[in-house]
């Protein structure tokens, strides 16, 4: 199932009490009250609300006679939190508006292949706060009358205590929180059910079910059923594809640009595309439509992976783009070969045969859907026009110097200019730790004298699932001893995990069971953008260096292997 790793944080204690956990994706604000108030500890009778303060929304199960001034308001029972949860990196639960309880819920990751079946938490400190007791200022008083018998509040704070539950014996622990049996009823009452249609109950209403155990211990979540999301074109759509690009073959816009003479075309899609046309040289001819900053800075990955020392493989099935080839009938899947027989096209000879592929990050090419089928004949019926503008200008732009054509379209006709790109480099992530105990902990470990290799390849296996609309291609994040050349580590990701974050874990790991090591070395920017903050917390030395002896001996043995 997919769901969502979030740390929850009673805001003002001290030490923090918190709850790292994991919850289920395809649920109502409403349903993630009630598991937020399981978790924590709460008894779930006060009311509630979700702030996203960097998107000026509260989330409740809205009064009418109350309103929120500084707030747009969204309904909690109707609202599904994945839109938010994707979108932001932290927000505020708030709980009981007279104790006034506020919890920080940091996003950590989203999980797209998550192995529970249920929620779970994963890790946690700290008693939960007792009800009614006045917030979080007033446990505190709370607690230090419990725990001093000469207190003039001693007596009757211990005997409520006792009363409500919270002290047993005399006896009561600020740090014990009963991880183990709440996991137990989680896995008990909250077992996930995939449903087309939210449950738009209110809190007391799922409190009601869960009490009479009117669902069965099940928990409705409103995931997609990704076999249904994949469309296909149909034949009249692949054929006006196919007439635009044989229009573009016609006017040969090859003989005109280089494949690093990049066209900018602004339509009346979202983003602008970025265009690559190969053939210059004669070898083969082709189109590559980039969409988007992200798909720019694919471009610029592809372009620059030699100077970052990054394999042609890593980039190449790091990419997001729609091409289409004139290639040889070799080259032709069965689909594709079927598309071009139905259509009624009859190619011949070397670098003839015309089809299309979609690249997409972690996946093998594969045939495009319905939707990139639309997009890729608008964006290829716009460059012809824009190379015909080109010529019958007499245009000239200054690609070597970071300029782009851009060519804009609407209803008035065509212009272009020369512009320069947005940027000419490649943007890659840095990973930064935000988990305060975490980053204390790695400052505080102990060392070891390992030297170590870290990276990031692809396993170049497909990997057929009905989870996936194509083959996927698997990561490995691998971690070996430079000494030994022993492979410690080799996880696999899937598409849609992060692979980035996986191997920081490992590392992470890495330094928790052993120490931290002497030194890592990697040998590109990208794996060291990754490891950087850990190596800095932890005090190890990182190294760029240009191959890993290690995992270079490991990647020629999976070739050997087949991979």
């Amino acid at each position: 199932m997919k769901a969502y790793q979030v740390k929850i944080t009673v805001k003002g204690s001290h030490p923090p009490i918190w709850r790292r956990c994991i919850i289920p994706a395809g649920i109502t604000f409403s349903q993630l009250a009630v598991l937020f108030n399981e978790i924590m500890g709460w008894k779930g009778y006060h009311l509630f609300a979700f702030q996203f303060h960097d998107l000026g929304i509260c989330v409740e199960e809205i009064d009418e006679d109350y309103a929120d001034m500084d707030y747009d308001l969204e309904e909690a029972t109707e609202t599904l939190i994945d839109p938010y949860m994707e979108q932001v990196k932290w927000f505020t639960y708030c709980y009981d508006f007279g104790d006034d309880w506020e919890h920080r819920i940091d996003i950590e990751s989203v999980i797209t292949d998550c192995e529970y079946t249920h929620p779970v938490v994963l890790k946690a400190k700290g008693a939960c706060p007792f009800e009614d007791c006045g917030g979080i200022g007033g446990y505190y008083d709370f607690l230090e009358a419990i725990c001093d018998p000469e207190n003039a509040e001693h007596e009757g704070i211990c005997g409520w205590a006792e009363a409500t539950g919270y002290m047993e014996d005399g006896e009561y622990d600020p740090a014990y929180y009963d991880i183990k049996g709440i996991n137990e009823m989680l896995e008990s009452c909250f077992q996930v059910r995939f449903v087309k249609k939210a449950d738009e109950s209110d809190a007391n209403t799922l409190y009601e079910k869960l009490l009479m155990r009117e669902s069965a211990g099940t928990f409705d979540a409103v995931q997609k059923d990704l076999s249904e999301t994949r469309r296909e074109a149909d034949l009249e759509e692949w054929r006006a594809l196919y007439e635009a690009a044989m229009r573009l073959k016609e006017i040969e816009p090859w003989e005109t640009f280089w494949d690093m003479d990049l066209i900018t075309l602004e339509g009346e899609w979202e983003d602008e595309v970025y265009v690559s046309i190969l053939g210059k040289g004669g070898d083969c001819y082709g189109i590559s439509v980039y969409e988007g900053l992200d798909g720019l800075n694919d471009f610029m990955m592809l372009t620059l992976a030699e100077r970052m020392n990054i394999s042609s493989e890593y980039a190449m099935f790091s990419q997001n783009n729609l091409t289409c080839y004139w290639g040889n009938r070799d080259e032709l899947t069965k689909a594709q070969w079927q598309t071009i027989k139905d259509l009624g096209y009859k190619f011949r000879g070397k670098n003839q045969w015309l089809y299309f592929m979609s690249y997409r990050k972690g996946y093998f090419p594969y045939n495009m859907d319905q939707a990139e089928v639309l997009r890729m004949t608008g964006y290829l019926r716009m460059l012809a026009d824009a190379v015909e503008y080109y010529r019958t200008n007499e245009m000239k732009v200054d690609f070597e110097h970071g300029k782009t054509f851009f060519y804009s379209c609407d209803k008035e006709g065509g212009t272009a200019e020369e512009r320069p790109l947005p940027f000419t480099g490649c943007r890659f992530p840095v990973l930064t730790l935000t988990d305060g105990e975490l980053i204390g902990e790695l400052r505080a470990s102990e060392k070891c004298g390992a030297v170590l290799e870290a990276d990031i390849v692809y396993t170049g296996a497909a990997v057929m699932d009905e989870e996936y609309e194509r083959p996927a291609n698997p990561c490995l994040c691998l971690v070996a001893d430079a000494y030994s050349e022993m492979m410690l580590k080799a996880d696999m990701t899937g598409p849609e995990e992060d692979a980035g974050v996986k191997l920081a874990d490992a590392m992470i790991d890495f330094i928790f069971r052993f120490g931290a090591p002497k030194e890592i070395r990697v040998s590109n920017v990208i794996v060291e953008a990754i490891l950087e903050q850990i190596c800095r917390e932890a005090g190890i030395r990182l190294k760029r260096v240009k191959k890993l002896k290690a995992i270079e001996e490991f990647k020629q043995g999976m070739k050997r292997l087949g991979y």
